[in-house]
């Protein structure tokens, strides 16, 4: 027997049926919603929107199963259209009497779109007027959504043609929150991430931020800038991973305190603070010499060279040369012509100063850039006599060169010299008491050529804040400690 088919359609659905006669009888079928001549025009400023008609009552379809549908506009005018539309008959709604009712379907094809809207159904007599709008995301909206925007209502049941007008508007701005940012620092090439971190002297530091995941931000720009650096620091901000991660050398005791600030899609900034400490390296007596009186436009090799020094109360001055003993003096009259001069004794180092490779056994010093580090202890008088040297001179209006002493891990005095000096002239500070880092004196304020206790200015007391306990001792920069 031959293949044999036909169709058969009605108003509200179309099925198609296979017969084959192959000694028996077999039947197929499928029906697919019928739209009756559905069109979707969508406002470009050049079609005209069609006239309103009478309007139509319209009444939202519930149903949390219906959003995952394929993009595209139909009506459902039967409950076969319904079965058919959606796969799944367990969706269909017990409210819905399709004998005096239809179902206009909207699903968007752009999962940007905040909400798609049927605004209105009108009939004109020979046509169904529907208008839907396509809403945009606000300012500060979220750009994104869990599924395409969609739409279903039902009108009374319409035997005519169906025309869909799309327009598009903006949604209301969104008073949403600014970016949730958080930064972690580690000092390489440690592994671990913290928030607040202690870092040595000459390390660098290197600080992550990353953005709340769950906020679905589009972070378009990343700015690290430092909010707080100690007395004398020049630290720098070197930017890493295209902004992502940013690292600092530490260059000077004391806080340092950098921020991150993300900027989103919708210019809203969000921020985060990461603190760096950098405490004395033990308990011991310090002595640091930093510069005050800069911005970060001034080149330090442009600053008066200058050398701290420290010696015992009693000890010999630095500029003093050692004279030759009496037998020396003898010996170098009576040597042969042409004979070196014996060089007279160098006696035992009782002055420290980082210029020098021949320190005392109670001094240590190290270099970080323009700043020195000096630590003071076992001395037999636990006293020790501290000076700046001039190697040039200092004009109104430079940078000023400041004593910071530190005892116990805390802070215990800060001076600055804002005098005029002339090159190779002291200014002398007075004696430091190894267990306070405070000067030898009943009352414990400084008599000193030039200098002036600090609080916050250039005058009066200061009281310093704690710092962390150290874990961790000074690199060596000093000729004495190069090679260990």
């Amino acid at each position: 027997m031959g293949h044999v088919s036909f169709s058969r359609r009605n108003a509200f659905q179309a099925c198609f049926i296979a017969v084959s006669v192959t000694g028996a009888l077999a039947l197929a079928a499928a029906c697919v919603p019928q739209t009756m001549g559905l069109t979707v025009r969508h406002a470009n400023g050049v079609d005209p929107q069609p006239e309103g008609g009478d309007p139509m009552s319209t009444t939202p379809v519930p149903g949390d199963g219906l959003a995952h549908h394929k993009p595209g506009y139909a009506v459902l005018r039967t409950t076969d259209d319904w079965d058919l539309f959606f796969a799944d008959p367990s969706l269909r709604p017990n409210g819905i009497d399709f004998t005096h009712q239809m179902v206009i379907a909207a699903y968007a094809d752009d999962s940007t779109l905040s909400s798609l809207q049927i605004r209105k159904v009108a009939d004109t007599g020979t046509q169904v007027n529907v208008f839907a709008t396509e809403v945009a995301p606000g300012d500060g909206c979220l750009p994104r959504q869990d599924h395409p925007a969609y739409a279903l209502v039902t009108v009374d049941k319409k035997n005519e043609p169906v025309l869909v007008y799309v327009d598009r508007e903006q949604g209301a701005r969104c008073q949403a929150d600014p970016p949730k940012v958080s930064v972690m620092c580690r000092v390489p090439p440690a592994k671990e991430w913290t928030e607040n971190i202690s870092a040595p002297l000459g390390q660098t530091v290197e600080c992550a931020a990353t953005t709340d995941p769950t906020q679905r931000r589009t972070i378009v720009d990343r700015d690290w800038s430092i909010r707080e650096l100690p007395r004398g620091s020049d630290a720098r901000v070197t930017l890493i991973d295209e902004a992502h991660k940013a690292s600092i050398v530490v260059d000077a005791l004391g806080t340092y305190r950098l921020r991150i600030a993300a900027t989103d899609e919708a210019a809203r900034v969000g921020e985060a603070i990461a603190k760096i400490e950098a405490p004395p390296p033990s308990d011991d007596l310090y002595v640091e010499l930093v510069w005050s009186n800069f911005t970060s436009s001034d080149d330090p090799d442009t600053f008066p060279r200058v050398e701290l020094r420290a010696k015992e109360p009693g000890g010999r001055d630095l500029n003093v040369m050692p004279v030759p003993s009496k037998a020396q003096s003898v010996l170098n009259q009576r040597r042969p012509p042409g004979a070196p001069a014996l060089a007279p004794a160098r006696p035992s180092a009782t002055s420290c100063t980082i210029e020098l490779a021949d320190h005392p056994l109670w001094c240590d010093t190290w270099k970080y850039g323009k700043n020195t580090l000096m630590r003071l202890r076992g001395g037999s008088a636990g006293r020790y006599a501290v000076t700046v040297h001039y190697v040039d001179d200092r004009f109104a209006g430079a940078p000023v060169a400041c004593i910071r002493t530190y005892a116990k891990g805390k802070m215990a005095l800060e001076l600055c010299d804002n005098q005029i000096r002339k090159a190779d002239s002291n200014w002398e500070i007075g004696a430091i008491v190894e267990t306070t880092g405070r000067f030898d004196i009943p009352e414990d304020v400084p008599s000193v050529d030039g200098g002036a206790l600090l609080s916050g200015g250039d005058a009066g007391i200061h009281l310093p804040t704690p710092v962390l306990t150290p874990n961790a001792k000074p690199n060596p920069t000093s000729a004495k400690d190069a090679g260990k």
